[in-house]
């Protein structure tokens, strides 16, 4: 694209691919994919895991060796309880963008970021309870308010992390980077289930879960060394924030700067002050408000 491209052309792609030398490209890549990459990839994994840990009853044969081919009679559904997730995190990604720009999309990403961590070793600490009973659904409930808390978590994330990405470049290279951060991020929906799968089918589900919360936490520490602690990345952080907020709640605000919007039924000043056309007796005018029209009566002799 480079080579292909001339004239002014190559100096913006030129500057759009100045992103691949910015640290903050990468440190953002890696905290999409805690939050982006986690949803899409939570979204594959869940089904999965409902059907293969909470629909087979997990009991040990003559010699003591536990065997998960026993079909359990009270295994929940997949198709029941694995769009809930996806949808709780899909309907609060606005929430995340919306508190993003009152505290700041790095605080946000911060307080979820911990949030997954706890959720993601609680779930597999659920996971492993479950795949070792012959009554797995009992543990359900538990891993379901977990795996939706993570769902939670990661579409505020990414409302947060779109907000950072859009106060840390500028307008040229925004889009860019998260092209760039969605196109990686979402290789989670081929890595989590892979992981998981090949987990459970070695026996230690929890293994994976326990994995992606050490990412998380590394993360978490990747997300405060750079836009949190103290330095000029943190300070045009603070400075993007609003230094006052206007009374009322966000659909007043909503409303309040859609009225400075110009109507398009309501007659522009110039148009109001213009004086009125002088027209001679027995015809129209034949040019109001800089529009010219045709007489309707025709001339006389």
């Amino acid at each position: 694209m480079k080579l292909a491209a001339f004239g002014e052309m190559k100096g913006n792609i030129a500057k759009q691919f100045e992103i691949f030398s910015n640290k903050h490209t990468w440190s953002l890549t890696l905290l999409y994919i805690v939050t982006f990459g986690s949803f899409i990839g939570f979204s594959m994994a869940l089904p999965l895991s409902i059907t293969v840990i909470f629909g087979v009853s997990h009991v040990p044969d003559a010699a003591g060796v536990m065997q998960h081919t026993l079909k359990n009679p009270n295994a929940p559904s997949a198709l029941t309880y694995a769009w809930i997730g996806p949808f709780v995190g899909a309907l609060i990604r606005p929430v995340g963008g919306w508190i993003s720009d009152k505290v700041g999309g790095s605080i946000v990403t911060q307080v979820i970021s911990a949030v997954m961590v706890v959720a993601s070793g609680a779930v597999g600490y659920v996971m492993m309870q479950a795949y070792g009973s012959a009554t797995p659904e009992q543990y359900f409930s538990t891993f379901m308010w977990l795996f939706v808390l993570l769902f939670a978590a990661s579409g505020i994330g990414n409302g947060s992390t779109f907000r950072t990405i859009g106060v840390i470049f500028d307008r040229q290279q925004a889009g860019p980077v998260l092209g760039w951060t969605s196109a990686v991020a979402a290789y989670g929906a081929f890595i989590a289930p892979v992981v998981i799968g090949a987990q459970i089918k070695a026996g230690t589900p929890q293994t994976a879960m326990y994995g992606f919360a050490v990412f998380y936490a590394l993360c978490l520490v990747l997300n405060w060394w750079f836009y949190l602690r103290a330095g000029p990345t943190s300070r045009t952080l603070m400075n993007a924030m609003p230094s006052h907020e206007p009374p009322g709640d966000p659909m007043s605000h909503f409303l309040d700067r859609l009225s400075h919007f110009p109507n398009p039924r309501k007659p522009s000043r110039a148009t109001m002050a213009s004086p009125p056309v002088k027209t001679a007796p027995g015809r129209m005018p034949t040019a109001t408000a800089g529009r010219t029209t045709r007489s309707c009566v025709p001339p006389t002799a």
